[in-house]
């Protein structure tokens, strides 16, 4: 049963077992003053409104090492939640995912994308899912000269370089420097040469 209140200036109605029939214009007059609001009831899901549906299902692709792609699909309404997984794993959101929702479309950004990102992605409605292979490719590229040894200076520094090719900006090759089995941090690239600076030799 509706309940109507009033406590001082205060006037209130509370609809009580609420249903999608209720929905609409609900309307409150004193006097010559007449003020409006628009009630909308939501049926819980598996009751009063269908299942949500894809649209649109996730497609299967091929990204590049080093860079990041966004996997994307569409549902029948843009009331729900998903849950996004990489095989059994559930994603949350961080650096590594940007979870995103506009309307019906739902979106996973990858970023700093590593072969170990290879896998399944599935995105899951609670009423359906849909699932797409995500394959991660390497920077292939062609070494047109060996390390070059310098001598070392006074200021106790070498450097030694190395030359990709690729019909790429230098900025998309990722090269490292190794000694022995240990690989170094960090190296600079100039132009379309790679290079590690070595300080402080003794």
């Amino acid at each position: 049963m509706n309940l109507i209140r009033s406590e001082g200036r205060v006037h209130s109605l509370t609809l009580r077992g609420v249903t999608a029939s209720d929905s609409g214009t609900v309307t409150f007059t004193v006097g010559n003053h007449t003020s409006t609001a628009s009630l909308t009831v939501r049926g819980k899901k598996g009751r009063n409104m269908p299942p949500i549906s894809f649209k649109k299902e996730l497609e299967s692709q091929e990204a590049r090492e080093g860079g990041e792609t966004t996997l994307s699909c569409e549902t029948s309404s843009p009331d729900c939640k998903v849950t996004w997984w990489k095989g059994s794993t559930v994603l949350s959101q961080g650096e590594k995912y940007t979870i995103q929702q506009r309307a019906t479309t739902h979106s996973l950004v990858i970023h700093k994308l590593v072969k170990e990102d290879s896998g399944e992605y599935t995105c899951d409605t609670g009423d359906k899912k849909c699932t797409a292979r995500l394959t991660i490719k390497g920077n292939n590229f062609t070494l047109l000269s060996a390390i070059l040894q310098t001598s070392l200076h006074i200021e106790r520094a070498t450097a030694f370089k190395t030359s990709p090719r690729l019909g790429r900006t230098p900025k998309q090759i990722f090269c490292r420097f190794y000694k022995m089995y240990s690989l170094f941090n960090k190296s600079f690239m100039y132009l379309n040469f790679t290079a590690l600076l070595v300080k402080n030799i003794y």
